[in-house]
């Protein structure tokens, strides 16, 4: 995995976690769906779902074959401390959350009718936020110099 594809994965936590965060949202597994889910000791098993249990976006980081896994911790105490869905199968294992992106990407001016699509076009969206940010970041810190420099007496004295 490369350092790009980390950022990429980072741009897009961000810019999901904020929006699921104003629409406070949680997300429901159905029944019978064995989801992959992490112990506390850090390993992975797959366990089926009761139906009705619900969770919260915690991060996206990307896999081992390049893709998109979604990382979502339990809303109420369990027996584990996370379950992770891979993008392709986010929509059999937590349905509610691939409507979700696919109307989120729709708000921000998407005409993706699929998941795939959807998730590349909120990617760009994500990618433009945090660059907007960086770009807001460094104006900030170079007003600051001046305004250091502006206020220091010795400024340019040798």
């Amino acid at each position: 995995m490369s350092q790009k594809d980390d950022q990429k994965a980072a741009d897009v936590t961000a810019f999901l976690l904020e929006a699921a965060e104003k629409a406070d949202l949680t997300f429901n597994a159905p029944a019978n769906v064995k989801l992959a889910i992490e112990r506390e000791d850090g390993s992975f098993r797959k366990k089926p779902t009761l139906g009705g249990e619900e969770f919260l976006l915690q991060k996206v980081r990307i896999g081992a074959r390049g893709k998109p896994i979604f990382r979502f911790e339990p809303a109420d105490k369990q027996d584990y401390v996370a379950a992770e869905v891979e993008l392709g199968k986010v929509g059999d294992e937590m349905p509610g959350f691939a409507d979700w992106i696919v109307q989120l990407a729709e708000s921000h001016g998407s005409r993706s009718t699929t998941l795939k699509s959807a998730y590349a076009f909120l990617e760009l969206q994500a990618a433009k936020v945090a660059e907007q940010t960086a770009e807001r970041a460094e104006q900030k810190r170079i007003e600051k110099a001046a305004e250091d420099y502006a206020d220091n007496p010795n400024f340019g004295m040798f």
